[in-house]
């Protein structure tokens, strides 16, 4: 199986690799054993993966092109060239030539370029699989007013983790002057991503708190020797996930996630949410009465 996942600096995308996942797991599921040819740049999306000039040009029956545009020119036509031999198969592909003008193919199932057969679906729609959890990552700025800051040790641990971990990672930002670096303009904004994810890991307090507002498990990581105000406000919430300095490593801040996303903090989010949200209503109060004692005392 091939496709422009099989070449390098082609602008593989996901759906090219999702696309292939559709058509191995029909492989699979028929019983035909197959190899996907992939590019060195993409073989930890397909481990098992083969380099298409590579493999013995006579070892395969079959080549199927899967997914993408179509035409007379290399590097695709290289390819076909190498395994002439074989019978050659285009699924899923956009065909950007007539086929009285390019017909290197056996049988073709295009998703759209053939005038002669209604556009199809593309295969990406049918592949296996679930995608990975999204985790927003909010982190502090070098907070000068702290003497004993661990902040660059800290961040680089929790960026360690969350570059080996299967989850796509969004960087948010909560800072509004100086202008937000990832591009966010309102604080709806920002409560928009961190409740459109999985989880939350900051060094903020703030992303502590807008993440639990918005429903959203939280690791906060105070990154000031002893805990500061992150964990100071983990304390108020009532939030039990939160690690200082001193217990930050790998696998501390690994163990935490994985407790996020298996869901085992779910059921702590809307208890401490209200359980914060009740303390606001006393601070409220003896706000209310303070002032109201003033305008007494005052005539």
């Amino acid at each position: 199986m091939c496709g422009w996942f099989s070449f390098p600096w082609m602008g593989a995308t996901a759906g090219d690799l999702l696309a292939a996942r559709t058509v191995g797991a029909w492989l699979d599921a028929a019983g035909i054993a197959h190899d996907v040819a992939v590019s060195e740049a993409l073989a930890d999306h397909v481990p098992d993966g083969v380099r298409w000039d590579d493999v013995p040009a006579d070892g395969y029956t079959d080549v199927a092109v899967v997914c993408g545009p179509v035409g007379d020119a290399p590097p695709l036509t290289d390819l076909l060239t190498r395994f002439a031999g074989a019978r050659r198969w285009a699924l899923d592909v956009t065909m950007l030539q007539r086929r009285d003008e390019w017909d290197p193919f056996d049988a073709w199932w295009a998703r759209d370029g053939d005038p002669a057969v209604e556009p199809r679906p593309d295969l990406a729609l049918a592949a296996p699989g679930e995608p990975a959890p999204v985790v927003a990552l909010v982190l502090a700025h070098d907070q000068q007013e702290y003497a004993e800051r661990r902040h660059a040790e800290v961040h680089a641990v929790v960026r360690s983790v969350l570059s080996d971990a299967d989850v796509a990672v969004v960087e948010v930002d909560t800072c509004f002057d100086p202008a937000n670096a990832t591009g966010l303009r309102t604080a709806a904004q920002v409560e928009g991503v961190l409740r459109a994810v999985d989880v939350v890991v900051t060094t903020r307090l703030h992303g502590l708190v807008l993440g639990l507002r918005n429903g959203t498990p939280v690791l906060a990581v105070d990154p000031v020797a002893g805990g500061a105000k992150v964990a100071a406000q983990a304390e108020a919430l009532g939030w039990p996930e939160v690690l200082r300095p001193e217990e930050v490593d790998v696998a501390s801040v690994r163990a935490a996630l994985q407790r996020m996303l298996a869901g085992e903090r779910d059921a702590d989010i809307e208890r401490c949410r209200r359980h914060g949200l009740a303390r606001i209503e006393q601070v409220r109060a003896e706000v209310l009465d303070a002032l109201a004692a003033e305008v007494v005392a005052g005539g």
